[in-house]
C-alpha cells in the first residue's frame, strides 16, 4: 500500500521528463527576474519588517489573479479587508478606486478570485492547512499565502514544533497541485551590525531567519526583500535641495543593484515600491514612467531556487 501504483507513476515521470513539471506554473511578476512558482512548491518571503514583504506578496497576488489562477490568504498582520483593498489597488493601478464608477465591477471581479481567510488570532498551523486543503477541494484555490509565520500560534522558542509547523506546509504542498507562500521575518539585527553600515539595516540571509531552520531549508524558492532606505534618503535629499527629476532619475539608474550576483544559486532585481502588474484587464498598460521613479526602491533576491 506504501508503494506507488506504476501507471500512476508513469505519468508523473512523463511530466517531468517532458518538462511540464519543471517548466510549468505561474512567472513571477517582474519579467526579467526568472522564477516560476510551481504546483508542489513552496516560496519563502524573508525580510527585515517594513522593508516591504507583504507589499511585494500583494503585488505577486495581483498578477498571480490576472494569469487567471485563485489565491487564499491568511494574513494575521491586519485585517482581511484591508489586504483586500491593498491587492485591489495593486491590481487596479489606482488608491482612489473606491471613489470609481468601476469600483464595484473591480470589487467583484477580484472577489471571485481571492479567498480571505477569517481570523486574525494565533491560529494552529495543522487547522490552518486543513482550511487551506478544503479550500483546494472545494474551491480549486492553487496559491497559498501565509503572513506571517511567526503569527502562528506556535511556541517561537519551541524549534520542535516550529519544524513540525513547517512540515504541515511541506505535506499539503506534496500532497496536492498547490503552491505554498509564507513569508517570515528574520531575527533582530543587533545594533553593532546596523551602526557598521551608518546606520541602515543590510539584507538578511537566511541563516538569520526567526524561527526554526525548516523555515529556511524547506523552500523551493527563497525571496529576500529589502528595502534601500539609503537610497530614499539620498533621492530625499536630492528632492529637498530641488534637483530635478531628470537628475534623480540618473542618480537611481546608476545605482541600480545588479542583476548579477557572486553566487550562479542568486539573482537580484529592483523594483519601484509602488510597482503595479503590467498587464491588468481592469486599468489597461500601466504607465512606464512608474517603473523608472518612485520615492523608495526595493532590492528582491532569489537565493535558492531548486
Amino acid at each position: 500500500k506504501q508503494i506507488v501504483a506504476s501507471d500512476e507513476l508513469k505519468v508523473g515521470v512523463s511530466s517531468y521528463l517532458n518538462g511540464d513539471t519543471l517548466m510549468g506554473g505561474a512567472p513571477f511578476f517582474l519579467p526579467d527576474f526568472k522564477l516560476q512558482f510551481r504546483p508542489h512548491e513552496f516560496t519563502l518571503v524573508f525580510g527585515h519588517s517594513g522593508h516591504g514583504k507583504s507589499q511585494a506578496v500583494q503585488n505577486m497576488v495581483a498578477n498571480l489573479v490576472i494569469q487567471g489562477h485563485k489565491c487564499f490568504i491568511a494574513s494575521f498582520e491586519q485585517p482581511p479587508a484591508a489586504t483586500f483593498a491593498q491587492i485591489l489597488v495593486s491590481l487596479t493601478g489606482d488608491p482612489n478606486i473606491s471613489q470609481k464608477p468601476h469600483y464595484d465591477d473591480a470589487y467583484d471581479w477580484l472577489s471571485t478570485r481571492i479567498f480571505m481567510y477569517k481570523e486574525m488570532k494565533r491560529t494552529c498551523p495543522k487547522h490552518l492547512i486543513q482550511s487551506c486543503r478544503q479550500a483546494h477541494i472545494n474551491d480549486g484555490i492553487e496559491f497559498f499565502v501565509t503572513d506571517n509565520v511567526m503569527t502562528l500560534n506556535i511556541d517561537r522558542s519551541d524549534n520542535t514544533a516550529q519544524a513540525a509547523a513547517a512540515d504541515h506546509y511541506r505535506l499539503f504542498g506534496s500532497e496536492l497541485p498547490v503552491h505554498n507562500i509564507l513569508v517570515a521575518h528574520p531575527r533582530k539585527a543587533g545594533g553593532d551590525a546596523v551602526a557598521k553600515n551608518g546606520g541602515y539595516m543590510q539584507p538578511p540571509s537566511l541563516a538569520d531567519i526567526n524561527g526554526a531552520g525548516e523555515w529556511g531549508n524547506m523552500p523551493n524558492n527563497a525571496l529576500v526583500v529589502w528595502r534601500d532606505m539609503q537610497k530614499a534618503d539620498q533621492i530625499a535629499q536630492m528632492e529637498n535641495d530641488g534637483r530635478g527629476e531628470a537628475d534623480i532619475k540618473a542618480f537611481w539608474k546608476t545605482t541600480l543593484h545588479s542583476m548579477e550576483a557572486s553566487s550562479t544559486e542568486e539573482l537580484r532585481t529592483e523594483f519601484p515600491s509602488k510597482i503595479h502588474s503590467i498587464s491588468n484587464p481592469l486599468a489597461g498598460q500601466c504607465d512606464e514612467n512608474c517603473m523608472v521613479y518612485v520615492r523608495v526602491y526595493i532590492r528582491l533576491t532569489l537565493q535558492s531556487s531548486i
